[in-house]
């Protein structure tokens, strides 16, 4: 069993709780990753043009625009346009379907594609200005979240070194346990000081 898995057991759920909520955090975890190779390469021009690629597809979508202009507009679209839409499809359908594979002649296909539009431009809006590291920042935040979700309480961890009698929160342990499963190599002090950091950030913005 994995130490995510381990992590969701805690906080008293049951397994297809637990199922579910790994599944959320597994998507957290590409996102950000997918966060990170946006900032790495600094494509500020680039994600502005993925925000009007979107913005045409859902404004298409909504005029009810004839399917050859969409599907036109579709293949003119940039890969990174085309990566998020299909991931966010992928999300929803739980499986590989993708733009291509959907007849939009079929309103209810017309809905999917602009719900997943929705949200791919949803994503790019929200992204924040990561100082704190992307791929972890992105991961800090979801994981609060998710916890807070699930718990209903506010996630906080306690300040100070750990100690070999510490004995860690649930929702430090969530954390540590979601930003390994990230490939973020991290030790649960490293983790504690991230936590506090992007904090500080957040309120000082």
């Amino acid at each position: 069993m994995t130490t995510l898995k381990l992590a969701l057991l805690r906080l008293n759920l049951n397994r297809h709780q637990v199922a579910f909520w790994e599944a959320k955090i597994q998507h957290a975890i590409t996102l950000a990753a997918t966060t990170e190779q946006f900032d790495r390469h600094s494509l500020a021009a680039e994600k502005n043009l993925v925000s009007v690629e979107l913005a045409k597809l859902e404004l298409l979508l909504k005029n009810k625009i004839d399917v050859a202009a969409i599907s036109n507009h579709w293949k003119a679209a940039s890969p990174q346009t085309r990566i998020l839409v299909n991931f966010e499809i992928r999300h929803f359908l739980k499986d590989n379907t993708v733009f291509e594979d959907f007849d939009l002649h079929i309103i209810q296909n017309q809905h999917l594609m602009l719900r997943a539009i929705k949200s791919a431009h949803a994503w790019l809006k929200s992204k924040r200005g990561l100082a704190a590291g992307v791929k972890a920042t992105e991961i800090v935040h979801a994981i609060s979240a998710i916890y807070r979700e699930i718990t209903h309480e506010k996630p906080d961890i306690a300040s100070g070194p750990i100690g070999e009698n510490t004995i860690p929160s649930l929702f430090e342990q969530l954390l540590l346990a979601a930003l390994r499963e990230g490939n973020i190599d991290i030790k649960a002090q490293s983790a504690r000081k991230l936590w506090k950091k992007i904090q500080t950030i957040d309120q000082a913005n």
